[in-house]
């Protein structure tokens, strides 16, 4: 079971002022303004198998009920070089500058998100794409409830990218999720090193053996498609365009999952990885989506 060490409030509003070169130039106060809705924490907890990992937590400030829903957020690959915590709060920043209106900005003024960790250079966590770093995602469920203000039966998961693939290990691991939503995937990694060819995840191959094809075929999830749930609702979206993640892997997944369960949602648009061109589009289908589980 997992318990907490150590909660910390953090300043991102500060933080951001005091190191302006390493973030976008843009000071846009609609920007600031989003953030300053929400407040930011850090949760170290430790995990059933001896680890400890921390958490970065956006919420509220304003809270209207007395437990809030929240969403576990799994990004895309973290760059070698970059901390999770400062690529969570710059990503953050950098949407509510570029897309106050975005579904990242708004789900924090709404929800608990936590950001969740496949690494962590602080206690020493490796991400090995749903090894031990699964724990991190796993053993959430029993921070939200130490926490006290979390409703533990709204609780839902976004999945982006690299993300997507370890949001549904982690389906297949619990019985707690309510929902997911899951962003530009991929879903069969031995296609998906044809597809991009040398233009893989770097941050992955410093902590598991992309060569091993046992480990490969374990991590996609088009193989063990029997083991998730048959009635969890999933929106899925890809892009046509996307030169990182094979759509057709995408549509494979929805025919066969589709067949087990009914309650999955696929959209497609006409673009890349990032749906840049179809951002007002994304976020009009995803909150329809979320509203369903309010």
């Amino acid at each position: 079971m997992s318990k907490i060490i150590l909660k910390k409030e953090i300043n991102v509003l500060k933080d951001l002022l005091n190191n302006l070169d390493n973030f976008p130039k843009e000071k846009s106060p609609k920007g600031i303004g989003q953030l300053s809705k929400i407040k930011f924490s850090i949760i170290r907890y430790s995990l059933s198998n001896g680890k400890e990992v921390n958490v970065f937590l956006g919420e509220p400030k304003e809270k209207k009920i007395d437990k809030i829903p929240a969403i576990i957020f799994h990004t895309g690959a973290i760059p070698i070089n970059r901390g999770t915590q400062e690529f969570n709060i710059e990503q953050i920043y950098k949407t509510a500058n570029s897309k106050p209106n975005s579904s990242l900005v708004k789900i924090l003024q709404e929800y608990a998100v936590f950001f969740i960790r496949y690494s962590d250079e602080v206690t020493g966590l490796v991400d090995s794409m749903g090894g031990e770093d699964l724990y991190s995602s796993i053993e959430i469920y029993d921070v939200m409830k130490e926490l006290g203000n979390i409703d533990t039966d709204k609780i839902g998961v976004h999945g982006i990218s690299r993300g997507v693939d370890t949001s549904l290990q982690l389906l297949k691991s619990v019985d707690w999720i309510k929902y997911m939503i899951l962003k530009s995937g991929a879903y069969n990694f031995e296609n998906s090193f044809n597809y991009r060819g040398n233009n893989w995840f770097p941050a992955l191959l410093f902590s598991i053996n992309l060569l091993d094809k046992k480990e490969i075929k374990k991590r996609s999830v088009i193989n063990w498609v029997d083991e998730l749930p048959k009635n969890t609702p999933l929106l899925i979206v890809n892009g046509t365009k996307d030169c990182r993640c094979d759509v057709g892997e995408a549509r494979a997944f929805v025919e066969k999952y589709g067949k087990i369960n009914p309650n999955i949602e696929y959209v497609e648009y006409d673009d890349d990885h990032f749906l840049k061109n179809y951002t007002k589009e994304y976020d009009d289908c995803f909150f329809k989506f979320l509203k369903k589980f309010k």
